[in-house]
C-alpha cells in the first residue's frame, strides 16, 4: 500500500470515527444519560483513532525513507498497543495488571505519535536537532510515566513535567527552525550526488540503475538514450509515471532520473 493510499484510508477512518463519536455524544445529551456502555464505545473510538494515527505516521516515515526503522516500529506498535487498550476497555480495566498494561500502552501511543509527527515535520538537516530533543524528552517522559504506572507511585513528577515542557518547546521549534533558517540566511546552491540520490521535501531524486523494479510510484525521466518501463518504451527527453512494481530497463549508453519515494 502506498503512502497516499494509507493516508487516505486513515482519514476516511478518522472521519468515520469522529462522526460516530459525535453521534454517540449527541444521543447521550438528548437522551439525558451517559452510561458505562457509552463511555466504552467512546473510549474504543478514541483508542482506534490514536492507534491508527500512530500506524499511519509509521507508514509515512517508511514510504518516504526518512526514518524507516522508526516508521516500522510505529506501524507495528500502533495497532498492537491499541489492541491492549481495547481489551482493557472491554474488561472494565480488570484485573489490575491489565489496567497497568493499558495505561502503559496509552503512554507509549502518545509518545509514539509525538515523536513520529515530529520526525515527519523534520525534513531538513537543520531541523534534526530540535527533533532529537523531542525524541529524548519524550522518551524520558514516557519512561517516567511507565515507571509510575508499573510501581503505582507518584513518580518523579517534577522531572516528568520538566520533560513535557521541554518536549513541547522543541516540538514547536521543529517546523519553526526551517522558517528561521530560511529568513536568516541567503539560499545557497549545493552540489548533489545523484548516484546516491538526494531527498527534496520528502521526494527522492536519483539516477536509475541499468535494471531495476520500482518499489513505489515513480516518475522516470529519460535524459539520454532510451528506457523500457513495463511495456512502454521511453525516448530521451520524455518522462512517464510508472506504478510500483514496474520493471525498468535502460538501453546501452542511456541515463534516466527517478523521482519518487
Amino acid at each position: 500500500m502506498s503512502r497516499a493510499s494509507a493516508i487516505r484510508l486513515f482519514w476516511i477512518g478518522a472521519a468515520a470515527t469522529v462522526v460516530v463519536a459525535a453521534l454517540l455524544a449527541l444521543s447521550a445529551v438528548l437522551g439525558g444519560r451517559f452510561d458505562s456502555t457509552d463511555w466504552k464505545i467512546l473510549g474504543s473510538l478514541v483508542t482506534l483513532l490514536l492507534g491508527g494515527s500512530v500506524a499511519t505516521v509509521g507508514v509515512s516515515l517508511r514510504e518516504t525513507g526518512r526514518a524507516e526503522s522508526l516508521g516500522a516500529v510505529l506501524a507495528v506498535g500502533g495497532p498492537v498497543l491499541a489492541l491492549v487498550g481495547l481489551l482493557a476497555l472491554a474488561r472494565d480495566f480488570e484485573p489490575k495488571e491489565l489496567a497497568k498494561a493499558a495505561g502503559i500502552a496509552y503512554v507509549l501511543l502518545a509518545a509514539g505519535l509525538i515523536v513520529g509527527t515530529a520526525r515527519t515535520l523534520a525534513r531538513q538537516p537543520n531541523q534534526l536537532l530540535p527533533f532529537y530533543v523531542v525524541l529524548g524528552t519524550a522518551s524520558l517522559a514516557a519512561a517516567l510515566a511507565v515507571i509510575a504506572i508499573a510501581t503505582e507511585s507518584g513518580g518523579d513528577w517534577k522531572a516528568l513535567v520538566t520533560s513535557l515542557i521541554v518536549m513541547a518547546l522543541a516540538y514547536v521549534f521543529v517546523p519553526m527552525s526551517r522558517r528561521l533558517a530560511g529568513t536568516a540566511t541567503d539560499p545557497t546552491v549545493e552540489p548533489v550526488d545523484l548516484a546516491e540520490g538526494v531527498d527534496v521535501a520528502g521526494v527522492k531524486v536519483r539516477l536509475a540503475p541499468a535494471s531495476t523494479t520500482l518499489g513505489h510510484d515513480t516518475v522516470v525521466v529519460v535524459v539520454a538514450g532510451r528506457a523500457v518501463a513495463g511495456s512502454s518504451t521511453v525516448a530521451a527527453g520524455h518522462a512517464v509515471l510508472a506504478p510500483a512494481g514496474t520493471a525498468l530497463e535502460l538501453g546501452a549508453d542511456s541515463d534516466a532520473i527517478l523521482i519518487g519515494r
